[in-house]
C-alpha cells in the first residue's frame, strides 16, 4: 500500500480525535459504574430494612411480651436507622454514607419504635420486642 501526502497528514489527526473521544468518555463511564455500585449497595441495605420492618409488624401483632431476633448483613458503607424522635419513631431510614437513600414508614400497622434511634451496620442480630409503655403499644429494638 502506497502512502501519499494526504494520508500522512490525516492519520495523526484521526488518531488525535480517537484519543480525544476516549479521554472524554472514560471518566463518564467510570462515574456510571461507581453510581451503579452505590445503587446496588443501597438496594441491599433497603432489602435488609424491609426484613426488619416485616419482623416489627409480626412482633407487634403477637402482643406485649412477644419478641423475635433478626439477622441482618448491611454493607459497611451503609446503615439503617431504626426509630428516633417524633415522626421518625415510626420509620426506618436507609443511609449510604451520610446521605439518606430511602425511608420505610411503619404504617400498616402504625408501630412506634420506643427509645433512642438505633443505627445498624454490618453483620449483626437485632432483638425486637413488643412493649406497653403507659398504655401505648410499640416495639423496642436493641442489638444482641
Amino acid at each position: 500500500m502506497k502512502m501519499n501526502r494526504k494520508a500522512m497528514i490525516g492519520f495523526p489527526l484521526r488518531l488525535t480525535i480517537a484519543f480525544l473521544i476516549l479521554s472524554i468518555s472514560i471518566p463518564v463511564l467510570s462515574g456510571m459504574v461507581t453510581s451503579l455500585e452505590d445503587d446496588n449497595t443501597s438496594m441491599a441495605a433497603e432489602s435488609e430494612a424491609e426484613k426488619v420492618s416485616e419482623a416489627i409488624s409480626k412482633v407487634y401483632y403477637s402482643g406485649v411480651g412477644g419478641c423475635v431476633t433478626v439477622e441482618v448483613d448491611i454493607d459497611r458503607e451503609c446503615y439503617i436507622k431504626l426509630g428516633g424522635e417524633g415522626a421518625d419513631a415510626y420509620t426506618i431510614g436507609i443511609y449510604h454514607g451520610d446521605k439518606e437513600t430511602g425511608r420505610i414508614y411503619l404504617q400498616r400497622p402504625s408501630v412506634c419504635i420506643f427509645g433512642d434511634s438505633l443505627e445498624v451496620s454490618g453483620n449483626c442480630t437485632i432483638l425486637i420486642e413488643c412493649q406497653d409503655q403507659n398504655g401505648k403499644y410499640g416495639v423496642g429494638v436493641s442489638l444482641v
